[in-house]
């Protein structure tokens, strides 16, 4: 991941007109808070991953641009040791490895895997080929929006210095000038921690799992049955609950499915709710692979689709990889060629399997490593299969939109949570006060 340009964005009047009267920009915050609302930059970002990319949208959601998609990247054992330097003994043996060709046997375990899935396309989804290759080999350039003020906090959190040589008479070709090095190479370090993963406490993740992700545990046998969703779907979601706010009392009337009180609080607030005072709000538990949850982020701004309770590193581990959705043409037990298909399946999903064995071995044995290894760099070897699990508010009157994504695992996801958020609005129309 490199920066490699920056443009402003916006107008630059206010802040052009302070410099030519010899304004120091960083020691007058107020006028920085007006330039702030005229002008902002954009960070041209090459060589972005994939995991970067999913950490990076979870930041700027549908503000952050993909600009180009890059072909896979095969990389060498060599380049593997410099990113993950050092080795360990192997237990019961007198050799050591070194953490690169631990590392490098991983990732090409699932990128020979997936690259056979890709000649199989008779029986492999060709849009899953790509789950299926880590997020390490997958790589972008981005470009993302970074405001004035932030620009010049970080600059002057380093060296203040480095304000006067950017911001100065000579600006704006200050900022293709040398002296813009040292300003990339702080936005990096900042960019570096934007994308470390995410961790919560064992007993935030506990809590997490127990309040917010509950309904996940019933997905299979409650939720999918009932909207008879066929098997080997990608996600999995479920109904947390749903409000309206009363414009009149002031009064936030909220139904919860965690442990409701069904004889009296439930059926009182389900009353209040008939008046339309408000939209009706729902809240849903969704589980996405990584690659439908980047592209989920990336499409719709905060305000149209609300998203809290992400899931930690931890969560995505512990949800491994369940995929059975490798079938493209029907076939039935009275098909020539039945059985021959479900034996090559059956072959994927021992690879599968075995693939994802080698990577949740290496993965710890690297973490340990005694130099100084970026845990990020250590989870982009993950295939992007892998779940993460948020939840999502939306309203009764803005729910449908989502359906008509382009992606069609997103699409179908939502056209489920549609029918749920339907029966509850017709369910509340019929209730009496």
């Amino acid at each position: 991941m490199q920066i490699t340009n920056i443009q402003p964005s916006g107008s630059s009047n206010i802040l052009l007109w302070a410099l030519s009267n010899n304004v120091k920009i960083n020691e007058d915050e107020p006028l920085m808070r007006l330039i702030n609302d005229e002008l902002s930059y954009i960070l041209t970002i090459e060589d972005v991953n994939f995991f970067e990319l999913f950490r990076l949208t979870q930041v700027y959601r549908d503000t952050l641009r993909i600009t180009q998609t890059h072909d896979i990247v095969i990389p060498t054992q060599n380049d593997l040791t410099e990113i993950y330097p050092g080795s360990r003994e192997l237990p019961d043996q007198s050799d050591s490895v070194e953490y690169g060709e631990l590392a490098y046997h991983a990732i090409t375990t699932f990128i020979n895997l997936s690259m056979q899935m890709n000649v199989d396309i008779d029986i492999i989804h060709t849009d899953a080929t790509k789950l299926f290759i880590p997020m390490i080999s997958r790589r972008f350039d981005i470009k993302i929006p970074i405001q004035f003020i932030d620009l010049i906090s970080a600059i002057s959190a380093v060296n203040e210095e480095d304000i006067d040589r950017i911001f100065n008479a000579e600006y704006p070709s200050t900022l293709d000038s040398p002296s813009k090095d040292n300003m990339f190479n702080i936005l990096q370090l900042q960019l570096i921690n934007l994308t470390q993963i995410v961790r919560y406490s064992q007993r935030y993740d506990k809590y997490l799992n127990a309040v917010k992700y509950f309904p996940l545990k019933a997905y299979d046998k409650v939720t999918r049955e009932d909207l008879k969703i066929v098997d080997g779907t990608l996600y999995k979601f479920g109904l947390l609950g749903f409000s309206r706010y009363n414009n009149v009392s002031k009064e936030d009337i909220k139904y919860s499915m965690f442990k409701p009180d069904l004889n009296t609080s439930a059926i009182t607030a389900i009353a209040k709710m008939k008046i339309p005072t408000a939209p009706l709000k729902f809240e849903f538990v969704i589980q996405l692979p990584i690659h439908y949850m980047q592209m989920l982020l990336n499409s719709y701004t905060r305000d149209e689709l609300e998203i809290f309770y992400e899931s930690s590193m931890a969560n995505i581990i512990d949800g491994s990889i369940s995929y059975e959705n490798f079938k493209t043409s029907e076939y039935t037990e009275v098909d020539e060629g039945y059985q021959e298909y479900i034996n090559q399946v059956d072959a994927y999903r021992v690879r599968i399997t075995e693939a994802n064995q080698l990577m949740l071995t290496a993965i710890p044995l690297l973490l340990e490593s005694d130099d100084i290894v970026d845990t990020t760099s250590v989870f982009s070897m993950l295939p992007s299969i892998y779940k993460t699990t948020c939840v999502i508010r939306v309203t009764a009157d803005n729910a449908n939109k989502f359906a008509l994504h382009i992606d069609p695992v997103i699409s179908d996801m939502f056209l489920n949570i549609n029918r749920i958020i339907d029966k509850i609005v017709l369910s509340i129309a019929k209730s009496s006060v």
